[in-house]
Formats: C-alpha cells, sequence, structure tokens
C-alpha cells in the first residue's frame, strides 16, 4: 500500500516545501473511475464528495496542502479498506498512474470483494485457493524478510539494491523485466527460495515486476521520531518539485567522521551509478533513497532516538539552509 501510495505522490508538482495544490489534487482525482461506481455500488457524486470535504478551501485556505495530509488522507483510506487488492484498485482507478496497464486496473475495479478467510459457505474448491492464497503470501512475506535481515546489517545495503534496479529503469517507472530483478537481486546476492511467488509483483501481468513494491517492501519505514527527525532535515535540503536533490549538493554537504564512513558514503552515492532526472540532467537524490534506503540502517544501529537524532545532525552542517 505505501508502494501506491507513493506512485500517485509522484504524480502531484509540489513546491520546495512539498506542498501540493489543492486545485492540482482534485483535477487529477477520478471518481467516476472508482472501483464502486463502476460496479454501480455508489455514485460519482459519493465518490468525489470524500475526497473534497478532506481537501476543502475552508480547511486550507493557502490552497495548499502538505504531503504528509496528503498521505494521512491515505492512511485514513487504507484503514477502512480490508484487503491490499482492493485499496490499489482505488488507487490505479482514481489516480493518473502512469505506466499501469488499464484493462488489468479494470478486472480488478470490476472483480467482486469475496470472502478473505474459511467461511462455512464456501466449498472444498474455494477453501482450497484461499489457503493456496494464504500459503503464497506468507512465502513472499518470508522473502521480503530474508532479504531485509540480510541487508539492514550493512550501511549501503538496501542503497545498493536499490541502484542496481534503478540502473535498470532509466525512465523511473518502477519496472523492470523478470530476468533483469533476479539479475539485480543476485548482484547482491539476495535469492528467493520459491523465486515464482515474487510473480505477485507483476501487478500487470506482462512479465515484468514492480520493484517500487519490492523496495517498500523490504526497506521499511523509520518509527514516527526518527521519521519527523529526517523530515525536518530534508526540508532543509534544496529539493524539486520531484521531492529530490542534486547529489552534487549531497556531496557537498555530508559530513563523515572517519575514512570508512566517507568510503561507504561514497560507494553508497558514486555520481556515476546514481539515476539522473528524465531529461539526462544531473544525478539526483530522492527523499524515498535518503530516508529510507540511506537511514535506515544508520537506525538500525542505534538503540535511542536522541541519540539517532544526534547522529543526524552529526552528518549535516550546524548553518546548513537550503
Amino acid at each position: 500500500r505505501r508502494s501506491m501510495v507513493f506512485r500517485v505522490l509522484q504524480t502531484f508538482h509540489k513546491d520546495a516545501h512539498g506542498n501540493v495544490r489543492i486545485e492540482d489534487l482534485v483535477r487529477r482525482y477520478r471518481p467516476e473511475r472508482h472501483p464502486q461506481v463502476l460496479r454501480g455500488e455508489v455514485s460519482v457524486e459519493d465518490a468525489e464528495k470524500h475526497l473534497k470535504e478532506s481537501f476543502s478551501a475552508e480547511g486550507n485556505p493557502s490552497g495548499m496542502v502538505s504531503t504528509a495530509e496528503v498521505q494521512q488522507y491515505f492512511a485514513g483510506l487504507s484503514a477502512v479498506v480490508d484487503t491490499d487488492d482492493r485499496f490499489c484498485a482505488i488507487l490505479r482507478g482514481c489516480w493518473d498512474l502512469p505506466y499501469f496497464n488499464n484493462s488489468v486496473t479494470q478486472d480488478l475495479s470490476m472483480a467482486p470483494d469475496g470472502d478473505t478467510g474459511l467461511s462455512c459457505r464456501l466449498g472444498v474448491e474455494e477453501k482450497t485457493q484461499v489457503l493456496l492464497r494464504a500459503t503464497v503470501r506468507k512465502a513472499v512475506t518470508d522473502t521480503f524478510a530474508a532479504h531485509t535481515k540480510q541487508l539492514i546489517g550493512h550501511a549501503a545495503g538496501f542503497r545498493a539494491v536499490g541502484l542496481a534496479l534503478r540502473r535498470l529503469d532509466p525512465e523511473n517507472t518502477g519496472f523492470v523485466s523478470q530476468v533483469d530483478f533476479f539479475e539485480a537481486l543476485a548482484q547482491a546476492r539476495l535469492y528467493a527460495e520459491r523465486p515464482e511467488v515474487l510473480d505477485v509483483l507483476d501487478v500487470n501481468r506482462d512479465g515484468t515486476y514492480d520493484y517500487f513494491w519490492y523496495l517498500h517492501a523490504i526497506v521499511g519505514e523509520l518509527p514516527p521520531a526518527r521519521r519527523l527527525a529526517a523530515e525536518r532535515l530534508w526540508n532543509r535540503v534544496p529539493s524539486d518539485g520531484d521531492d529530490c536533490c542534486e547529489l552534487a549538493w549531497v556531496h557537498k554537504n555530508y559530513v563523515t567522521h572517519s575514512a570508512d564512513e566517507l568510503s561507504v558514503f561514497f560507494d553508497a552515492w558514486d555520481q556515476r551509478k546514481a539515476t539522473g532526472s528524465k531529461n539526462g540532467s544531473k544525478p539526483r537524490v530522492s527523499a524515498f533513497e535518503f530516508m529510507n534506503e540511506w537511514l535506515i540502517p544508520m537506525s538500525h544501529r542505534i538503540q535511542k532516538d536522541a541519540d539517532f537524532a544526534k547522529a543526524l545532525a552529526a552528518t549535516w552542517p550546524e548553518n546548513l539552509k537550503a
């Protein structure tokens, strides 16, 4: 679910502070493609009502809304949607997300909710299918957990996998071929006991894997207090409308305290390996790459929130200003 919200947020133009124009947000929303509208369960007006009420002019007189507020909106939506498939169907249908197969989105939207457990109303064949899906879900979860465990102890572990996958995707679509995906994982010595279960990443049913989903699954998120500290730091970084910063600026301002730290830093943030912008200009680093792929291993090594905040502050000059 986090990766789908990430994709939606990528479609919005943001100002230097990460804020989105409400007008742009409402304009991009497509209530007529909401799964419940397509199935005739609610009207277009009802599907649109909740979004407009959440981001009204009265509640946001500036006409702008922060990225955090948009994330809170989706968190509230997620809380009332039972399954990942249904949540993804809503986001794929209601927002113009590039690189997604529209016919698959339509299939997801029109699929009945179905039973998620072993109800007495299900026949033997249906119960078998439910158990099979549960087995696959566990295998996928176990694979992701094993990859996380293998990488989190290395300062640049997540970063290395992210770089390997992004280099195969110069257009930043979030998709790579199945073959390329497994080759990138093999470079990091990551393997799956049952590779076929990772076909769940083939969300377009075209032989490509959604590696944004994979990265969000294995990397995870910082705990709230630490994420707040990281966001405060990132807000002082000169980021663009895509929430990215030029890598050269990071090189210039990042502070290391030993030769080993410097070596790890330059290996993780090598400009020759970094992803450039879509028009081929200077290499950039995104907020996700910095706050998740880079800071989560650092957070894993530090027990107390206060110590994490101190360590974070020590890697940047005190007079840092965007």
